[in-house]
């Protein structure tokens, strides 16, 4: 059997506004806790789970604990939970994985996630019973020995032996019962063939959806439409009918209560088997009421406070008529992150959806902020984000990191400043224009900033495709001729000399292609502009030339660019569905006849005269540059890389199998220009790593270094920042001897603690030495090394 350990450096995710230092090569998680669908407590802690990781709540300590892939948990997609005995839990996974944590250890059982078996390996729940624990799946019942974490045995209850999947376990008068989708089945406790689905006999016919039992008796509910489920309850003469249900979510018992939820009501079950309604609303402060959605309910040991479940506040806490204390870790409202930017030391966060047609993800129109806590604006702060929907890109102003726009895929564009939503540029307030027949349907995609501080961005399906607010606060339309062909545009870029290049798609059957302008610095003119297009020039003397992606051989490579970014030589990176291709003279695009985006050349190992093209069998969906101009590339489905500045040495490779990355889905990637903290939005929520490499400083004139001290037991990256770019960094020992040499990737460098012959340095206090490239700056700073 596969049973695998993993030690856990845990942190504790205290709720409190301290952003808290990584270390290089460490991460940590920034998902949404909100939509909870599990809750379960132990009597002295209650755990909020949602789909990608869980939080613990301490309620006497008012103290919250995060648990992720980043920490505890082995993977993502939790499908069931339950505490066990001496503080131990259990966590159960789509894919068929079981984490048994206990304490700061966690135990992964993944034999059913790694069998070679068709069909869902889902776990869809757990009972625990004398020692071993019950794990309901799609396929059958699962028993796995808590005490050796191993499986024990495997009982298949349909015909024959065939799979069933079974969706709760209960144990009433020395029968195991358990609900599945045909049905209600029972089998003595001490029936030596429980493995035999002849041991198994059926008691009622149906889809049943749960079981439980409480009083002596057997509840269960029976699924009769999508959309109805029936409540019955054991009795002297049969089944009986408690109750129909519209919207069930759960039916959960302790030893003296039995809670049934559905989306908008949370019910009891009292002596004579009646339903007293306990909950169908949230009241949250200041009177205000709102529409639940609800997944599960728990009572608290004593029966004091009930503790519930929903898709939007986390936890909701609740004793008598009091209001709901809602209870979540700190993080974005949601998972969803489109695009990932920084304002100055700030993450921010568009977290909108387009289809693969570019029609509309219809999510709620909300931003998130980040600097060591999450604020998250919304309708409920902000009353301008009211009924809007899709917030897909952001443009920072380069002169005030306060103030922030954002664009939706219908509604225009918002300007936030201080994280106030202050206005809504649409239609009329703007030279912004909606979809013929769509009054208020603004489509903006991509918008930039050029130097001087007017900003850019593309309006969608109308004839007058591009839309500048200048650095006066005018507004402006462009009429390109080639535009007209252009419904749907995406990311804006602009190079060094004020060309702006658009992602644009050329047509449904064509792809996705290019697009650049240049305003030649009169803003409010389009009259002397040129463009090029992913068209011929067709009447318009301002459209200078067809563009496509053309290989040195001037062959069209791709017509599938999905993401672009100018790196810090100036040269314009591709991501396309064939790798990555550079433009390495974006300034001669205009004055060439095919401006030419060449493959990145790896010169194979085994045989220098042959070369492979960077990525060129992977879809790229995000590029971005690191203070040493390293390219952190992300790819539709298989992680991220850290490549060379240059593209031709692979650094790191991170995917869901080597890395606590959630998904090989990459949206988008963004760098701390301070921290080198590289955050990477996946498919299904964000996470950081810390980098070694940061923006370069202006000046510099002491060494900022961390951890400091350096404990006995670290045995991690030591990370030395606040340089200036590609600084000289020496390390020298108390009696000046040089143990280690580098330059500074960007503005911080890192040491392993190591001298140059690759051994752990001594106790002491060593010295770091510090000099720009060309002399004219020093810095110093001092390590405590502690063995």
């Amino acid at each position: 059997m596969m049973l695998r350990f993993v030690f856990c450096v845990v942190l504790l995710m205290i709720m409190d506004s301290s952003y808290s230092q990584l270390a290089s090569g460490q991460w940590r998680d920034h998902l949404s806790y909100r939509e909870c669908a599990l809750v379960d407590n132990d009597g002295k802690s209650v755990v909020g789970v949602s789909r990608n990781g869980f939080f613990r709540h301490y309620p006497e300590k008012n103290h919250i604990e995060k648990y992720s892939k980043v920490n505890y948990l082995s993977g993502t997609g939790i499908t069931a939970f339950k505490f066990l005995k001496d503080d131990h839990m259990v966590v159960g996974y789509l894919d068929g994985g079981i984490d048994i944590i206990e304490g700061d250890n966690t135990y992964s059982i993944l034999d059913l996630k790694e069998k070679n078996m068709s069909g869902s390996k889902q776990i869809n729940g757990f009972y625990a019973y004398e020692g071993r624990l019950y794990c309901c799946t799609a396929f059958g019942i699962m028993v796995v020995d808590v005490n050796k974490r191993e499986i024990a045995d495997v009982y298949y209850l349909g015909v024959d032996g065939e799979s069933l999947s079974v969706t709760g376990m209960t144990v009433l008068n020395g029968f195991f019962y358990v609900s599945t989708l045909k049905g209600v089945y029972r089998a003595a406790i001490d029936n030596g063939r429980l493995w035999y689905y002849d041991a198994w006999e059926q008691v009622y016919s149906g889809k049943i959806i749960s079981v439980a039992s409480i009083g002596g008796r057997l509840i269960f509910v029976h699924e009769t439409s999508a959309t109805q489920m029936d409540l019955f309850v054991s009795g002297d003469d049969g089944w009986m009918l408690l109750s129909n249900l519209t919207g069930f979510q759960s039916l959960r018992s302790g030893s003296d209560w039995a809670l049934v939820t559905t989306s908008s009501s949370v019910y009891s079950i009292n002596d004579q088997f009646e339903l007293i309604l306990e909950k169908n609303d949230i009241r949250l402060e200041g009177d205000v009421v709102v529409n639940p959605s609800f997944t599960d309910a728990v009572w608290s040991s004593d029966k004091s406070t009930l503790w519930v479940a929903d898709r939007a506040y986390g936890l909701l806490m609740r004793q008598g008529e009091e209001t709901d204390q809602t209870v979540v870790a700190d993080g974005p409202l949601t998972n969803g992150c489109h695009e990932l930017k920084f304002a100055g030391n700030r993450l921010v966060v568009a977290p909108g959806a387009r289809t693969t047609l570019w029609n509309n993800g219809n999510l709620a129109a909300q931003m998130y902020f980040y600097d060591g806590t999450w604020q998250n604006l919304s309708s409920t702060t902000d009353e301008l984000l009211t009924g809007k929907r899709d917030v897909l890109g952001i443009a920072v102003d380069p002169n005030d990191a306060n103030r922030v726009f954002f664009s939706s895929w219908g509604n225009g564009v918002f300007e936030v400043n201080d994280r106030v939503v202050t206005e809504n540029y649409y239609v009329e307030n703007s030279a912004l224009q909606t979809i013929s027949g769509m009054y208020g349907y603004a489509r903006v995609g991509g918008m930039v900033f050029d130097k001087t501080g007017n900003l850019f961005m593309t309006n969608s399906e109308k004839s007058e495709g591009v839309v500048v607010k200048s650095s006066d606060g005018k507004w402006y339309r462009y009429d390109y001729e080639r535009l007209l062909s252009q419904h749907t545009m995406g990311q804006m870029v602009v190079d060094e000399n004020s060309n702006i290049w658009i992602l644009v798609v050329i047509s449904l059957n064509q792809g996705r292609g290019i697009y650049v302008f240049n305003t030649n610095g009169t803003v409010d003119d389009d009259s002397d502009d040129i463009y090029r297009s992913p068209y011929d020039p067709a009447g318009d003397s301002r459209h200078v030339g067809k563009i496509r992606i053309w290989d040195k051989n001037y062959e069209e490579v791709t017509s599938n660019v999905y993401c672009l970014t100018r790196d810090l030589s100036g040269y314009l990176w591709l991501g396309t569905d064939k790798g990555v291709l550079v433009n390495y003279s974006p300034e001669k695009v205009f004055k060439e006849a095919y401006p030419v985006f060449r493959y990145v050349e790896i010169p194979r190992e085994d045989d220098p005269l042959y070369v492979d093209y960077l990525l060129e069998s992977e879809k790229v969906t995000a590029i971005t540059v690191d203070g040493a101009n390293r390219k952190w590339i992300g790819t539709e489905a298989s992680g991220v890389y850290l490549v060379s500045a240059d593209g031709t040495r692979t650094i790191e490779h991170f995917t869901v199998d080597n890395s606590p990355l959630l998904s090989n889905e990459i949206m988008s990637i963004a760098i701390h220009p301070q921290t080198g903290e590289v955050f990477i939005g996946t498919g299904i929520g964000i996470v950081s790593f810390k980098g070694t490499a940061t923006e370069g400083q202006s000046s510099m004139s002491e060494v900022r270094v961390y951890p400091n001290p350096v404990q006995p037991q670290y045995k991690g990256i030591i990370t030395l920042s606040g340089m200036v770019k590609n600084s000289n960094v020496k390390i020298v020992d108390p009696s000046g001897n040089l143990v280690f040499e580098t330059t500074s990737l960007g503005g911080q460098a890192v040491w392993n603690g190591n001298n140059m012959w690759g051994k752990r340095v001594q106790s002491g206090v060593y010295v770091v030495l510090v000099t720009s490239s060309d002399g004219s700056l020093v810095a110093t700073g001092k390590i405590l090394i502690v063995n």
